[in-house]
């Protein structure tokens, strides 16, 4: 600190393109997951309404319902990794030395980049095998299913990075989501 203003670290040059990059791929993903869970509802409401009250049960619905949900799932969890929105459990005291909490910082983002790309190799290896596979009632390859696996390990890897790159540089990134408001209780000294 300098002045007893806080010092910002430059944007490490990755981030220049990376950071909207991100951005509208988060954007696309949120579409993604939304759209595919309004699919879902209004698929699980027909095969309902035809199974229990029409009682003349449809066969596309659940092969149907399993696709969107795959996919609102996958996208969902890709969106909050770049959202830094999923669960954190803290075990270790707040008030570290600064060098200490940089290495911890560092250590939970490569076990996050390893996870990434285990959810994209494994995801993808996994699609190629959807090509031989096909649904049960429909018959359409189960690679539309499956490659959603290999996207979201993509998408989840190219957050990650980013964050490794916020990370290095010396930005505190832990709360990319609720920003706005994360500036709100800073000012009111929360």
């Amino acid at each position: 600190m300098q002045g007893g203003m806080p010092t910002t670290a430059p944007q490490p040059p990755g981030l220049i393109w990376l950071s909207p990059l991100n951005a509208w791929l988060e954007r696309w993903l949120s579409y993604v997951a939304g759209t595919c869970l309004s699919v879902l509802v209004v698929v699980v409401f027909i095969d309902v309404l035809f199974r229990q009250v029409i009682n003349e049960p449809l066969l596309w619905p659940s092969e149907i319902a399993v696709l969107v949900f795959v996919w609102s799932v996958l996208s969902g969890a890709a969106v909050s990794a770049r959202r830094r929105a999923h669960f954190v459990v803290d075990v270790v005291p707040a008030g570290l030395p600064v060098r200490l909490e940089f290495v911890l910082r560092l250590a939970v983002v490569l076990f996050s980049m390893l996870f990434a790309f285990t959810i994209l190799y494994f995801g993808a290896e996994v699609a190629q095998t959807g090509l031989k596979r096909f649904t049960p009632m429909k018959g359409y390859p189960m690679i539309f299913h499956f490659s959603a696996f290999p996207i979201a390990g993509a998408a989840i890897l190219l957050f990650v990075t980013e964050h490794l790159l916020e990370v290095l540089a010396g930005h505190d990134s832990r709360t990319r989501i609720g920003d706005e408001s994360t500036s709100d209780r800073e000012g009111e000294g929360g």
